[in-house]
């Protein structure tokens, strides 16, 4: 029988190290562990991750759990990323592959046949009493008890390597996070429903509401019994931590549309809550880590870092909160068509608008809010400085 993703809160994973597949080079001190996943048809199964840990730290330091998306693997250097920013991280495979090299997963452009990177249960990491984890079978195995399905395996393994940090005493138990791209951006919003001891939570493109997106997504989410058990936003009144949704405002598989409602769905449940919608972002890993917004959100929450600004819609009026930022701008995003997705010449999926953008002029933190006719779609940005780092916020899309 398996267990409740609930139970898994509880559980203290076995943990081992392969200190032959710890990185090297510039990601050297980063490890390499396997811990224990989900049990599958009454055996164990074996998760790998890297876990790294700030140089020089003192004291337990806050951690952050990464997810990557379709097609990703645990990263090197996005677990340097946050551990250079005072963090420890724990990246994990989330569809049971294991390194076949040092140094796999350096970065998104990796060069090579895949399958000499990375493979599935072999080697070192084979051992009596395990089995392999699911692949990731695009949400198709949902008539399958759940633990042969692949999102109840990735749910799950988030919440072990919660515990995982959890449990090493050189992390602050009470100041762990989450972050995950894409696919990793959806296991974060079902996970943060989950495992309320998240100290804050940033899904990047993926959210809730994705029965309602224009691409294959959107299929997997309306198929079979996947309404009935993968729908994040049954659960968004849980979430109670801090939670900044990160989009790309042109994305054909998680729409602003998704993101907004997510946003809105959590937004009174955490007065730390934000949205914040990028235009011209584009959707990739690299594309995710080029963003700081996640690592000066994180220690807004968990280091007392510069607090992020607000900007809402009031009457005829933007509002701009700045208590700890600068302004850089304010702004209005709007198109004059509804969105809408359909295959370019070289057949991706794109979204048929282009946005237009107004800059509007603040004084004392107010601006003219003033909408016409033909703003078929819009939203407002404002453009900040927190501390060092660059961010934005937004309001949420609105579609007449």
């Amino acid at each position: 029988m398996y267990l409740k993703l609930e139970d898994f809160l509880n559980i203290t994973p076995k943990v081992k190290r392969h200190p032959s597949f710890d990185a090297i080079e510039e990601f050297t001190g980063i490890e390499a562990i396997t811990f224990d996943g989900a049990g599958r048809g009454g055996q164990k199964t074996k998760v790998f991750a890297y876990r790294g840990f700030p140089k020089n730290a003192e004291g337990p330091v806050p951690a952050v759990v990464l997810v990557h998306g379709g097609g990703g693997t645990p990263y090197l250097t996005w677990v340097k990323q946050w551990n250079d920013r005072g963090y420890a991280a724990i990246a994990f495979s989330t569809t049971g592959e294991f390194p076949v090299r040092v140094n796999a997963g350096r970065t998104e452009a990796e060069e090579g046949p895949r399958a000499e990177r990375w493979s599935y249960l072999y080697g070192e990491f084979l051992e009596e009493g395990y089995v392999a984890a699911p692949k990731d079978d695009f949400m198709q195995n949902s008539e399958q008890p759940l633990d042969e399905q692949w999102m109840y395996h990735a749910i799950s393994s988030a919440i072990l390597a919660h515990n995982v940090l959890e449990n090493d005493e050189r992390v602050d138990a009470t100041k762990i996070g989450i972050c995950g791209v894409s696919w990793g951006g959806v296991i974060t919003s079902l996970t943060l429903g989950y495992n309320s001891k998240l100290a804050f939570a940033v899904p990047i493109y993926g959210a809730g509401y994705l029965r309602e997106t224009a691409e294959s997504i959107g299929e997997y989410f309306r198929s079979g019994k996947n309404p009935e058990l993968w729908l994040a936003e049954d659960r968004f009144d849980r979430a109670k931590m801090p939670i900044l949704w990160l989009c790309h405002t042109a994305d054909a598989n998680f729409s602003l549309i998704v993101n907004t409602k997510s946003y809105l769905d959590t937004k009174n449940n955490n007065d730390k809550t934000r949205l914040s919608n990028v235009y011209n972002m584009r959707h990739s890993h690299y594309r995710a880590w080029l963003r700081n917004d996640p690592l000066a959100f994180a220690d807004w929450v968990c280091r007392g870092g510069a607090a992020f600004p607000q900007i809402r819609v009031e009457g005829d009026k933007v509002k701009v909160s700045l208590p700890e930022a600068e302004m850089v701008s304010v702004s209005l995003f709007y198109i004059t068509e509804r969105q809408s997705y359909a295959p370019n010449e070289t057949g991706k999926v794109v979204m048929q608008q282009e946005w237009q953008k107004k800059e509007l002029s603040v004084v004392e933190g107010e601006a003219d809010a003033t909408v016409t006719d033909e703003m078929v779609g819009h939203y407002f940005e404002l453009s900040a400085k927190v501390g060092n780092d660059e961010i934005i916020v937004t309001t949420p899309y609105i579609e007449k």
